[in-house]
C-alpha cells in the first residue's frame, strides 16, 4: 500500500530514532502508520503506539483496533449551523473523548 496514509512514515525510521507513538492527523493516516510499521517489523502496540482523530466506524476494525479521539463529527456540525444562523461572533468549546482501544500500550520504563 501506497500513498498518502503511508507515504510520511518511513521518515520515522531514520536510524537512531525510533518513536514508541504517533498521533495521527486522522483515522485513515492512523490505519496506513500502522500497515507501514508492520512492513518495517514492528509490532503494535509493543514497538508503537498509535492514535487517530475522528473515530471513524472503521476503527475497531483494525488489528489492532485503533485508539482515536472522538470529535463527535455531529455535534460539531450542529453547533457551526447554530452559530452560523445566531450572527453571534462567540467562541464554543469542542468536546471530544478519546476511545480508547488496542493500538497503544503504556510506556516502558527505562
Amino acid at each position: 500500500m501506497n500513498g498518502p496514509c503511508t507515504a510520511g512514515f518511513p521518515v520515522f525510521l531514520l536510524p537512531g530514532y525510533w518513536p514508541t507513538a504517533v498521533l495521527a492527523l486522522n483515522d485513515m493516516v492512523a490505519t496506513g502508520c500502522m500497515a507501514s510499521a508492520r512492513r518495517h517489523g514492528m509490532l503494535l502496540p509493543e514497538d508503537l503506539s498509535v492514535i487517530g482523530c475522528d473515530n471513524l466506524f472503521c476503527a475497531p476494525y483494525t488489528v489492532p483496533a485503533l485508539t482515536s479521539f472522538d470529535m463527535h463529527q455531529q455535534e460539531l456540525g450542529r453547533q457551526a449551523v447554530e452559530l452560523l444562523l445566531s450572527g453571534e461572533n462567540r467562541k464554543e468549546a469542542v468536546q471530544w473523548e478519546l476511545v480508547e482501544r488496542d493500538s497503544c500500550a503504556r510506556v516502558k520504563e527505562n
